[in-house]
Parts: structure tokens; C-alpha cells; sequence
């Protein structure tokens, strides 16, 4: 993620390289508005279709951050960009008016036991609910077959997602005991 950061800030918080970067992206016909500072997670979900084009204007500007060049930094770009916006997701069905505990109880739990399968799916390789990174993988995979994804360490950064979601709503599973105890009497 600092990369990333490092990126947006680069090409962002300087007036002249934001006008470039989006002269380039008008140049190439990518309907992409640009960066936005406010939101690296953001440029993570969104980022995504201009990634090429990131480093297309870095190159320009004589800036080498040889990780955007490298397979395994970049599967785990994508993973981030997947997981980005599954975490995206939770986030919208938790805002809104006329949530209820109960509601939001609920949400937190379905995505915690989505989080169990996206472990499995990761495990086993099919990286059905991974879009970007199931594209990438099979790039790097049509460009050399005898390429490995290491896939096993991802699993590990979901499980530890997993565990600071147990950790961080454990009181919603405490509650969801009670207020189901409390609804059978």
C-alpha cells in the first residue's frame, strides 16, 4: 500500500503531473478521470483499469518503481484490489439510515463467513470471487506455463483479515447470542 500511496502523491499532489497524467489518459482514449488523493483504497478499486497507464507516466517522468514490473508484488496488487472492493461492499451495506444492530449483526457475520471462503477459494487455486487477480494469475500463467503463483501467503493475509474482524466484532457475536436467546423466550 505505501507504494500505492507513493504513486497517487506523485502524480496528485503535484499540479503539473495531475494535468499530464490526465492528458495522457485523454491521449489514449481511457475514459478514466484521474487519480484522487483522498482515497488510496479508492484508486485501488477504481485504479485498477489504469494501471498501465500509471506506469507508462512514470516511465515518462524518468520515476522507476520496479514493483509495478514485478509478479509478485503484482499478485499481491491484485489481491488488494479484490479485497478492496469486497471491503467496499461491507462498507456500503453497513451505512445508511434505518440499519439496525440486528442488521448490521448480520453483515459483519455473512462477510466474516465470506472471508472463510475466499480462503478456500484462494487455497485451491480457482480464485473464483478474485477477478483481477484470476485474470493476472492466467496472463502470467499464458506467457509462461511453468510460472508458479505463490497463492498460499494471500490465503494467510485473509486469514489474518478473518481474525481481526473476530477480534473487532466480537461483541456482535456476543450480542447476536443474546438478542437470539432473548427472541426464543
Amino acid at each position: 500500500m505505501s507504494l500505492v500511496i507513493k504513486v497517487v502523491n506523485f502524480i496528485v499532489a503535484q499540479i503539473l503531473n495531475n494535468r499530464q497524467f490526465k492528458a495522457l489518459l485523454d491521449e489514449i482514449g481511457n475514459n478514466y478521470p484521474g487519480l484522487f488523493m483522498h482515497g488510496n483504497g479508492l484508486w485501488l478499486s477504481r485504479g485498477k483499469a489504469c494501471l498501465r497507464e500509471i506506469r507508462t507516466f512514470l516511465e515518462m517522468k524518468g520515476v522507476k518503481h520496479p514493483e509495478l514490473a514485478n509478479d509478485e508484488w503484482l499478485l499481491k496488487f491484485y489481491y488488494l484490489v479484490d479485497m478492496t472492493e469486497h471491503l467496499n461492499h461491507l462498507n456500503v451495506k453497513m451505512q445508511g439510515i434505518g440499519n439496525t444492530v440486528l442488521s448490521l449483526q448480520q453483515v459483519v457475520c455473512a462477510f466474516e463467513n465470506k472471508l472463510k471462503l475466499f480462503i478456500v477459494d484462494i487455497e485451491a487455486g480457482r480464485l473464483l470471487n478474485f477477478e483481477r487477480l484470476r485474470q493476472f494469475k492466467n496472463a502470467c500463467r499464458a506467457n509462461d506455463p511453468a510460472q508458479h503463483c505463490d497463492l498460499q501467503q494471500l490465503a494467510g493475509f485473509t486469514s489474518s483479515l478473518l481474525q481481526s474482524f473476530k477480534v473487532r466484532f466480537v461483541e456482535f457475536r456476543e450480542r447476536t447470542r443474546l438478542s437470539s436467546f432473548t427472541s426464543v423466550q
